[in-house]
């Protein structure tokens, strides 16, 4: 990626070749305030970025750029819902996840409709297509459809259902889905197929892997009843014989 080379760039540049050599010892001995200057708190969450080779001086630059290269307009237009995810002509609304009761409706049925799903699961509303309770779920997925989700699982661990365990498919290389099915019985296991479009590679292959291990033990018809899908691409999803419930 081509940086512009605005004029607080230019600055910054030449600013971090003047200061990388100084110690973080002598940063501190200079500004006795220097952790409450260069660190901010919210609620439980603290960013310490006093031990970084940074001064007041870098700040300004810094604020500097971001004007420079029209950040807080393009702040404002994400909270505004505009398409500025220009691959994909789409709003970026991650911010909207956090908004709670601001949240926009749209927003506010997906957290529904996923809220049901997993009280679905929980209650044994859910069940595989033996009528089984599922105690393992094995969610699909590579790059953001992987890590957000495995990341949401590791700093939730404390809240996890004892009832059901959490698994999770990213590579292509079959050992990896192999030494994970190899533990599970398709009589109780759900798979969560997570992809934008349900055109990659990796996450298809898979995917097509576990719909047969489900197959050669239920049938076409009742495979469905383990299966759900979380994406946006719901034509390719149906092709593939796949639920929506998430979508």
């Amino acid at each position: 990626m081509q940086v512009p080379l605005r004029p607080a760039w230019l600055a910054l540049s030449e600013h971090a070749r003047s200061i990388k050599h100084r110690h973080l010892r002598e940063l501190f001995a200079a500004d006795q305030a220097r952790f409450y200057r260069f660190s901010v708190q919210v609620d439980n969450f603290l960013l310490d970025y006093s031990k970084q080779r940074l001064d007041q001086h870098t700040m300004g630059l810094l604020r500097q750029l971001a004007e420079q290269a029209g950040l807080p307009t393009w702040m404002e237009r994400m909270r505004n819902g505009e398409p500025i995810n220009h691959t994909e002509g789409r709003a970026v609304r991650h911010a909207d996840l956090r908004a709670g009761d601001a949240a926009p409706p749209e927003v506010k049925s997906v957290l529904a409709r996923l809220a049901g799903f997993c009280e679905q699961i929980h209650s044994g509303q859910w069940r595989g297509f033996s009528g089984d309770r599922i105690t393992h779920v094995v969610n699909i997925g590579i790059g953001g459809s992987d890590l957000g989700p495995r990341m949401a699982v590791r700093a939730l661990g404390a809240f996890q259902q004892p009832d059901v365990t959490v698994h999770f498919v990213s590579n292509l290389d079959s050992a990896d889905l192999a030494s994970t099915l190899i533990h599970l019985n398709p009589r109780s296991t759900l798979f969560i197929v997570a992809s934008k479009t349900f055109t990659t590679l990796e996450t298809m292959a898979n995917a097509r892997t576990a719909r047969n291990w489900v197959l050669a033990a239920a049938g076409n018809e009742q495979a469905r009843k383990t299966s759900s899908n979380s994406g946006t691409g719901s034509a390719a999803a149906s092709r593939c014989g796949r639920l929506s419930a998430c979508r």
